[in-house]
């Protein structure tokens, strides 16, 4: 029997306390690195919202030892890619290369989150940049619908809140800002770095511990405090615009909960794919929907579950209520088989195919145990999709769909509407 072309993963920790999950394959000659750091975008006040994505961008803005076009030079002339954002829960940065260049990649990737140079003009053009971003994604209603239904759900909570921030906090970012969160968040002795490609163990080892040193600041992972509860809303946004949009959304659990799984099927049943209820029913039977759909959101501390419709402005109220009568029938009805087991093919299906990438690989690893869910998990969520049943989907629309918060965009004002259903 021939030898598997991708190891077992394993992890460890070096001296310095920085942990290393690595997993080696010789499937093709690339290596991806995804390296996690404990600084949440989510850990911000209303404030400063946006300021960990700012950080983020900076760092490919030039470090101590090169100026932005020489780290630029640096990078594409070995034809590798490095990036750096961050998410809700966590921070994340990665780098692709060839397995020859994989040396010179993680020296340039420890230089680009250790030794960043915030200059005064790379502020100012990289904020220049976020405003412009903060302008289109402000011309993209459905973006707007989605973002004002966060907030309403976890108000000035940081899951709340745009990961870009607002322009007015963006105009006031300063450097000593940036100093400082780098100082507190971005320490080798919390990070994670995740490994998938072609390379050797050994030489990751000194790699890492070599462009990676222990630093004295900074030790202890900045951590977000869970949201409170919020009573759910429904809000009306008047907005020049050609079509409108409803989004509903759902409390649920994070994503360590025994339901997680069960919430995704549910999810999927609801509004994946074009034999969904969303889509047969409001879609193809009503001719309501341009764009329609549903999807969850497990976050370390939340999670939810929300719908989406984009139709023509006088469907509106009739397409919001197509939207809670599937969410109340769900609740009453148990799925069929056939149903069941196309979604479940589907979940199934779309994560394998997005395993496609090494880069993709790693940042799966990386995500699931730095959220808590363990080194295996990555192999065992297949497995959890499958054995989900008909009776657990019923179970957990009965528990969680239950008070909706409603958030609805059109061109004119709303008229004399009804409040919303609350199931018992």
């Amino acid at each position: 029997m021939s030898e598997s072309p991708i190891n077992a993963p394993t992890i460890e920790v070096l001296p310095g306390g920085m942990r290393l999950l690595l997993q080696p394959s010789t499937i093709n000659d690339i290596v991806a690195t995804a390296v996690f750091i404990p600084l949440p975008g989510a850990i911000v006040s209303p404030a400063e919202a946006g300021l960990v994505s700012f950080l983020h961008s900076m760092l490919l803005r030039g470090t101590t030892s090169l100026a932005t076009a020489e780290l630029n030079e640096a990078i594409e002339s070995l034809g590798m890619n490095i990036g750096s954002a961050a998410s809700t829960d966590f921070s994340a940065a990665s780098l692709v290369c060839t397995a020859d260049t994989f040396a010179t990649g993680v020296s340039l990737l420890g230089d680009v989150l250790l030794n960043p140079s915030f200059e005064p003009e790379e502020i100012e053009k990289e904020r220049q940049s976020t405003l412009a971003h903060l302008r289109a994604s402000d011309d993209d209603k459905f973006s707007v619908t989605l973002r004002r239904l966060a907030r309403e759900m976890y108000g000035d909570h940081g899951y709340g809140m745009p990961s870009a921030g607002y322009p007015e906090n963006v105009r006031e970012f300063r450097r000593e800002q940036l100093v400082e969160l780098h100082q507190l968040g971005i320490n080798p002795s919390t990070m994670l770095a995740v490994c998938f490609g072609n390379f050797s163990p050994d030489e990751a080892r000194e790699l890492f511990a070599q462009h990676f040193p222990v630093r004295a600041h900074g030790a202890e992972p900045l951590a977000i405090s869970p949201p409170h509860h919020i009573a759910p809303s429904h809000v009306h946004i008047a907005r020049t615009a050609e079509q409108a949009f409803v989004a509903i959304g759902f409390p649920t659990a994070p994503v360590t909960s025994p339901d997680h799984a069960a919430l995704r099927v549910l999810g999927g049943v609801l509004g994946e794919g074009m034999s969904s209820r969303f889509f047969t029913d409001l879609r193809d039977k009503q001719g309501l929907a341009y764009a329609t759909g549903c999807f969850t959101s497990s976050m370390v501390h939340a999670g939810s579950l929300t719908g989406y419709i984009g139709t023509k402005p006088e469907s509106r109220e009739t397409a919001r209520d197509g939207m809670l009568r599937i969410f109340e029938e769900i609740r009453h009805t148990p799925v069929s088989y056939e149903e069941l087991e196309r979604t479940r093919n589907y979940i199934i299906g779309k994560f394998l195919i997005d395993h496609q990438t090494n880069l993709r690989r790693a940042n799966y690893l990386g995500q699931y145990e730095t959220m808590g869910l363990g080194l295996g998990y990555d192999e065992k969520f297949p497995q959890l999709i499958r054995a989900i049943t008909a009776e657990q989907v019923q179970d957990v629309a009965q528990r969680y769909l239950t008070h909706p918060t409603v958030v609805e965009l059109s061109p004119t004002d709303p008229t004399d509407e009804l409040p919303l259903p609350v199931a018992p």
